[in-house]
Formats: C-alpha cells, sequence, structure tokens
C-alpha cells in the first residue's frame, strides 16, 4: 500500500512544473490533430494550465474550457457549444 506522503510526492511530480509529465503533454498528443480543446476546472487549470501552455507553446488551435463539475446533459451542451465555436476542424 502506497502511504498518503508517497501518492501525494508522486502525484506532484507528474504534474508539477518541475519536470512533471505535464511539460510533455503535446509530445504525448501530437498524433491526435492540431487543434486541442482541454476541459479542465478551474483548480485544475490555476494548479497546471501554465504547464500544459507552456508544452503547446508556438501551437495556435488551444482551447481551455472550463469545467463546472457536473456530469449533466446542460454542462455537456454548453461545453459542446464552446468546443464549436473555438476549435476549427
Amino acid at each position: 500500500m502506497i502511504s498518503d506522503d508517497k501518492s501525494i510526492n508522486f502525484s506532484w511530480k507528474v504534474c508539477s512544473r518541475e519536470g512533471g509529465e505535464l511539460q510533455n503533454i503535446k509530445e504525448r498528443v501530437k498524433d491526435l490533430g492540431s487543434s486541442f480543446f482541454i476541459i479542465i476546472s478551474e483548480s485544475g487549470y490555476e494548479r497546471f494550465g501554465d504547464s500544459i501552455k507552456e508544452s503547446f507553446v508556438g501551437s495556435d488551435n488551444i482551447h481551455f474550457a472550463k469545467f463546472n463539475g457536473e456530469c449533466s446533459k446542460k454542462e455537456i451542451d454548453r461545453l459542446g457549444k464552446e468546443f464549436k465555436e473555438k476549435v476549427q476542424m
């Protein structure tokens, strides 16, 4: 069993700005396309938005959409509308 301290440290290393995998996200997803619509919570954006943006430096077609925390038809429709407005396919 992993103690809380180890899981927190592992999680922070994977996601942190200091050498975390989020700094490599563009490289990991490059074969999926050239436009990226990233659905992220407000707190997730505050913690990891800069690392993700740094990874995508030079990319024109990246958009962050705030997830309001509820998986509902209304939220899916809102995100779908935002996707259609923001992302060129």
